[in-house]
């Protein structure tokens, strides 16, 4: 005796089909907002993991910032770190979000960092990227869907 795989309106290769496609799409749609949630940090100016975490002030303004009587967002000076956030697929099924800047890990965990080559300071941590429990249950919300609406399908 073996399983019945189709009849009467159902035939699980059909499902199996639909829910692979889902599950590419979903993982394509959650890399997206992971890496949207990621470059909202410097619009929020501050890291988002349950609640937000705003960043520390910085200690003195910028020779260009008391020049022009502005101050400018943190960690915002060209808006290159922001645009350096990217997403990357490294297999079917998954995704690496990422800066490849040279200085990002110096501002996001908090590292000791050489300015202009030569003199030694401690950054304070201003995370912009990591692991983020908001983002996880919306990247849950969104993969429940889909594969919902594949089987319903």
């Amino acid at each position: 005796m073996g399983l019945k795989l189709q009849g009467k309106g159902f035939r699980l290769d059909i499902k199996v089909q639909r829910v692979t496609k889902a599950l590419g799409d979903a993982m394509r749609i959650m890399a997206t907002q992971s890496q949207n949630h990621f470059v909202g940090s410097f619009r929020n100016q501050g890291f988002t993991d349950d609640s937000l975490r705003a960043w520390p002030n910085r200690k003195r303004g910028t020779r260009r910032d008391r020049q022009t009587q502005q101050s400018r967002a943190i960690l915002v000076q060209t808006g290159a770190l922001r645009r350096s956030i990217l997403k990357s697929p490294m297999g079917r099924l998954t995704w690496r979000i990422f800066s490849e800047l040279p200085y990002s890990a110096i501002h996001n965990y908090g590292l000791k960092g050489k300015a202009f080559g030569k003199h030694t300071f401690q950054m304070p941590q201003r995370q912009f990227i990591g692991i983020s429990n908001k983002l996880i249950r919306r990247n849950i919300v969104t993969l429940r869907s889909m594969i919902n609406k594949a089987m319903t399908a």
